[in-house]
């Protein structure tokens, strides 16, 4: 009986020490879990604020293209309007080569008179 009773003790004694280390071996999980858990918040954390980041760069990077785009357009008229000014220039120094073409011929004409009356007083 006593035997009996000893091999029972040391069964219970067994058992408390198999519980013993579950428990140790759970609050260890436990605390695994824990550090898990906070590592994968903190991760969450640093993506949602890349995420609002990019979501800034990206509107102004928008807002940079909005007005390089505006600023091509406004470039864009002006070199249309400098190039309406051009071709009206080039017109108007046609016009004007022209004219002084016409007054170089007569000048030349009245050089040639000037000549043959000089030429006519002489003789």
């Amino acid at each position: 009986k006593l035997s009996a009773v000893s091999n029972e003790r040391d069964d219970l004694a067994k058992k408390v020490e198999t519980m013993e280390s579950l428990q140790l071996e759970r609050d260890d999980l436990a605390r695994k879990l824990e550090e898990a858990n906070a590592k994968l918040e903190a991760r969450e954390k640093k993506e949602e604020e890349e995420r609002a980041e990019n979501a800034r760069e990206t509107e102004s990077l928008k807002e940079k293209a909005k007005e390089a785009t505006a600023k091509v357009s406004e470039l864009t008229e002006q070199l249309s309007t400098a190039s309406t000014e051009m071709a009206d220039t080039e017109k108007k120094l046609s016009s004007t080569t022209s004219v002084l073409s016409a007054v170089r011929e007569k000048a030349e004409g009245q050089a040639v008179k000037i000549s043959k009356l000089e030429a006519s007083i002489e003789s």
